[in-house]
């Protein structure tokens, strides 16, 4: 009985997390460290699959945690498939129910009560999966020449910019009406 109990438990806390639609060719898995995230997909690249992921069932706490833990499993589910790239579509809160307690009470006739709730949420998010080739990451990104660096002009810096001196507000004496003290609009 300790066990099924135990079971039941582990399968309650790895409910499914990550989902995803194949709508291209998954390859052999690879590890998620190998997984890179894009914003804007690269030249050359095959789309793999539809991801969606949240923090569901997870310890994570804070909003940062929250949306680490949703990567880490977008990343995840990526590598199962080969995928070797993320374009993030978006990350945001999911509405996942809400905590409460209430106390009542009665006496002499009369009756009350307290209460709190708090709406509890989960982070989720989506991306497409895509397999990047090797070549098109070095096509991507050409290292400069040494020529073309020691012909580049050197960095100014930047001078800092301070903000100009703060005046305090004045209101104008002569558009003041001294019997209820707002402004009046001269004719």
């Amino acid at each position: 009985m300790k066990h099924l109990v135990a079971l039941a438990a582990a399968l309650v806390l790895s409910g499914c997390a990550s989902s995803h639609i194949l709508v291209g060719r998954a390859r052999p898995p690879i590890p998620p460290e190998q997984v890179r995230l894009y914003l804007e997909p690269p030249p050359v690249y095959e789309d793999v699959a539809i991801l969606e992921a949240s923090n569901a069932a997870s310890w994570a706490v804070t909003d940062q945690q929250k949306t680490d833990k949703v990567v880490a499993r977008m990343k995840a589910e990526a590598a199962r498939l080969g995928a070797n790239g993320i374009v993030v579509r978006g990350v945001g809160n999911q509405y996942a129910g809400s905590i409460g307690f209430a106390n009542a009470w009665a006496g002499g006739g009369s009756a009350w009560g307290v209460g709190s709730s708090s709406a509890l949420y989960d982070k989720v998010g989506s991306g497409l999966a895509i397999y990047v080739p090797e070549d098109a990451e070095a096509a991507e990104a050409p290292a400069p020449s040494p020529a073309a660096v020691a012909a580049a002009p050197a960095a100014r810096p930047v001078p800092a910019r301070t903000p100009p001196p703060a005046t305090p507000y004045q209101p104008d004496p002569a558009k003041r009406c001294d019997a209820c003290a707002r402004v009046r609009v001269p004719e």
